[in-house]
């Protein structure tokens, strides 16, 4: 059952991961971009994360599946994006808090969820 919803949300895998991929060929391939680009770069990436896990929490719910850590993963990127731009007067040190704390609360969710997982897959 686990399986198959995997496999019909797919589609919110691909969308995380090709941003993720996006944020990280900008930010290597333009090492001089300045820091209102990256806080803009960081917001869509931020935003399209959460809403993408939103919408995967959304599926999971309505199939009866576990949906917590996904709803805090995705909420988690929605709240990034949201104080990224009310942050984006401040300095390089805000925008690198924000996305520390993003990072640690989604690696938290994520690994929560695939331990969730691994139950059903094995």
């Amino acid at each position: 059952m686990v399986l198959v919803i995997l496999a019909k949300n797919w589609w919110s895998l691909a969308i995380r991961g090709l941003a993720a991929i996006t944020l990280g060929l900008i930010t290597i391939l333009q090492p001089e971009i300045s820091l209102s680009m990256l806080l803009q770069v960081f917001f869509v990436y931020a935003l399209l994360d959460g809403l993408a896990g939103l919408a995967g929490a959304l599926n999971a719910a309505a199939a009866h599946q576990r949906w917590t850590s996904l709803v805090v993963d995705g909420a988690t990127g929605v709240v990034a994006a949201i104080v990224t731009v009310a942050w984006s007067g401040n300095s390089l040190f805000s925008l690198i808090y924000v996305i520390a704390t993003w990072a640690l609360i989604t690696g938290v969710s994520e690994i929560v969820a695939a331990v969730r997982l691994r139950n059903y897959v094995s």
